[in-house]
């Protein structure tokens, strides 16, 4: 609404010229303190303030006294808020302030903030340079010709900005850090690689990991090309190593980005990952029956990693079990994450240790060893206090509570950890770890049941987010589930395609994730289409997808846990294709699905028991043993109801009221089943599923007319 901001506008424009015109008629004394305060900005402190008015002025009381008759008189026309216990004050409002810097402008311009500046940088010393003052110093400089100064004042100069570069990342402000970072370095000198090695290194550093924190990668490149060509020594090149790493994994160039990795490794020296995939294979093995128990007593007493290079080393390894998460290359996890297992043990524990424990707990879960993750996984939670990491903390609790806690405990218990993973990495600078947390918790409340209204609500409000911090892969995954919550809605055309408002053509779509080296992504829209063929009851076609993709999910992904809804899904399917059709390949291909759930179960996973349920339900249905599927439908609806997911509960009970309508020739039984499946997926949102199934058996009902679920 143009005509509301220009009223907003023009309202805030006149109260800032209400309380200018209120402070040009205190004292001109006053005036003059007020504008040193506005220089010193939102809040100063009356020692910070006399330095500067006393330095910067003429008069004959420059006392500590007057200075604070002058601030008691400020705070008695409203123009301050005082702290007289801190001696501290603050401006009433921001527009206050923004007055006292027009008075400024109107009598001597800029140039005295920038006196003002130098006035500052040369009373604080180095170590006193803490909290806002920092901000306040390099803003204050930045107004004025900084050629002016010296050399050595202008380096004094180029550290207050890394200074404030550094607080910005620590607050998350990257572009205000980019901005500082870009002030510092063209103060630098030509040569400053060699005169001035270790600032240049850091600055230049540190604004190739706040450019990279923006998306932008020009600036990026140029400062990470600046650090590479001129690091003396190969861990000072890890942090732009890190930053080019992070940017090839976020726009799913894995390859590109475990080739960088190897390329580091074997400059570190510390580890040699084989170029050739069958010799990794045979390494990954090998490593991994090498992999026994540690006594948590033992864990607990290991020292902390002090050799840097090893420290650096175990930070590339968790490059590598990342982009080999996302690529699907099992042997390759296994054999980074076995190194950064051995490390640890050998070398001692750092952040990156739980990582370690973490991923060797995906894999034992990958291979069905549910109990044995658990313990590896338990392990890597119990060292989060001694580390005190919130980087760490974030990274440990989405592997945790997603990859490995999710075989053991139910999916709603889950669910909180992976937000506060998410509120972890964003509050500690780690966006990567920060984003994962939450695109999974989007990704397990889908499948634990939460109704597609909270879940598009969520999405809608951290997609932005994501987007912003240029969290590509994160953000891919968003969309794909975002558009399957709207096909369950009944907003989108033909709900079994996974196309509409978010993926205009789910074909083309497909072809485009097929293209990327990452693998995870596809494998969320293949299996998001079979879910919605289930759902549907699209049959033929679920179960084509389910013949030509088999486990892959599960396998590629090393134990996802919507792997378990995709194999659930897929059974429903084939099942209900081998009763229709009475072929081979479907009734293979069925009982697999059932074996997979057999083994999960008797592993101890509590979140497939009412999966297991039904699918042996549709085998009893498919040897036409009446009696026991209808006692295994009922059962599995029991506990569909009992575990909360909704969407199994509505499932279960529509495959039952099928099964009785078209096998046991029951329409009023079927008839009640068909009613409580409306009721829950209702509740979970499906409203296109609620209408399908009006329209398909209406004419079935006692009453000539839609069932109606009261609000």
């Amino acid at each position: 609404d143009v005509e509301m901001i220009e009223k907003k506008t023009s309202a805030s424009l006149n109260v800032v010229q209400m309380v200018t015109s209120k402070i040009q008629k205190v004292p001109e004394p006053l005036q003059e303190v007020l504008f040193y305060a506005a220089c010193l900005g939102s809040s100063f402190d009356s020692e910070t303030l006399y330095l500067v008015w006393n330095e910067m002025t003429k008069n004959s009381d420059n006392s500590r006294k007057a200075l604070e008759t002058y601030l008691e008189e400020a705070v008695e026309h409203n123009i301050l808020e005082a702290d007289v216990r801190l001696s501290k004050y603050r401006w009433v409002h921001d527009k206050v302030q923004e007055a006292a810097m027009t008075l400024a402008h109107t009598a001597s311009g800029d140039g005295i903030q920038f006196s003002v500046g130098r006035v500052l940088l040369d009373k604080f010393q180095d170590n006193q340079l803490d909290g806002s003052i920092v901000f306040v110093i390099a803003n204050l400089l930045q107004s004025g010709n900084l050629s002016s100064l010296n050399e050595r004042k202008r380096l004094e100069v180029v550290k207050i900005n890394l200074k404030a570069a550094t607080k910005s990342v620590a607050c998350s402000a990257f572009k205000s850090a980019a901005k500082y970072v870009k002030n510092g370095v063209e103060l630098l000198p030509d040569d400053a690689f060699k005169t001035n090695y270790d600032l240049a290194m850091e600055l230049y550093s540190l604004g190739a990991e706040a450019e990279g924190c923006i998306g932008n990668d020009f600036d990026m490149s140029i400062y990470c090309d600046g650090v590479i060509s001129h690091a003396t020594n190969p861990l000072d090149k890890i942090r732009c190593y890190n930053v080019q790493l992070s940017r090839l994994g976020n726009t799913q160039k894995t390859r590109v980005a475990v080739r960088l990795c190897e390329d580091i490794l074997d400059e570190l020296g510390t580890f040699k990952i084989p170029r050739n995939s069958l010799a990794q294979k045979v390494k990954a093995v090998m490593a991994l029956r090498k992999i026994k128990d540690v006594q948590l007593e033992i864990l607990h007493a290991l020292p902390l990693m002090e050799d840097h290079t090893q420290l650096a080393t175990i930070h590339i390894l968790n490059r590598v079990t990342s982009y080999a998460t996302l690529s699907g290359d099992t042997f390759l996890l296994i054999l980074a994450s076995c190194a950064m297992f051995n490390k640890t043990l050998k070398h001692g524990l750092c952040p990156l240790s739980t990582s370690a424990f973490t991923t060797i707990a995906v894999v034992r879960d990958a291979m069905g060893n549910f109990q044995g993750g658990k313990v590896f996984c338990d392990q890597a939670l119990s060292l989060l206090p001694r580390l005190d990491s919130k980087s760490d903390l974030s990274r440990t609790y989405f592997i945790s509570y997603f990859f490995v806690k999710t075989w053991t405990m139910p999916f709603k218990n889950c669910l909180k950890y992976l937000q506060e993973a998410y509120k972890a990495g964003i509050e500690s600078g780690d966006t990567e770890s920060g984003c994962w947390g939450i695109a999974m918790y989007i990704m397990l409340s889908i499948h634990s049941g939460t109704s597609l209204n909270s879940i598009i609500t969520d999405i809608q409000n951290y997609y932005p987010q994501i987007k912003d911090l240029r969290r590509d892969e994160q953000a891919l995954h968003l969309q794909i589930y975002f558009q399957a919550c709207l096909c369950f809605m009944g907003l989108s055309d033909n709900p079994t395609e996974m196309s509409g408002e978010v993926i205009l053509n789910a074909e083309k779509f497909e072809c485009e994730l097929r293209s990327f080296e990452s693998k995870i992504a596809l494998m969320i829209f293949q299996s998001l289409r079979s879910f919605l063929c289930c759902i549907f009851g699209d049959h033929a076609k679920g179960a084509e997808l389910a013949l030509e993709r088999g486990n892959a999910y599960f396998r590629i992904t090393a134990g996802c846990p919507p792997a378990m809804h995709d194999t659930f899904h897929r059974g429903v399917s084939l099942f209900d294709m081998a009763r229709r059709m009475r072929r081979a390949k479907y009734k293979r291909a069925a009982k697999k699905t059932l074996s997979t759930m057999k083994r999960w179960v008797k592993c101890g996973n509590p979140n497939v028991v009412h999966m297991l349920k039904v699918l042996e339900s549709e085998r009893f249905a498919l040897s036409r043993d009446k009696e026991k599927a209808c006692v295994a439908y009922e059962k599995g609806i029991t506990l569909s109801i009992r575990c909360g997911i909704l969407q199994d509960a509505a499932l279960a009970n529509e495959r039952y009221g099928e099964y009785l309508l078209n096998e046991i020739k029951d329409p009023e039984k079927a008839m009640h089943y068909f009613e409580k499946a409306i009721i829950h997926y209702k509740d979970w949102g499906a409203l296109a599923k609620v209408d399908q199934l009006n329209d398909k058996y209406s004419k079935n009902w006692k009453v000539p007319c839609k069932i109606e679920i009261n609000e």
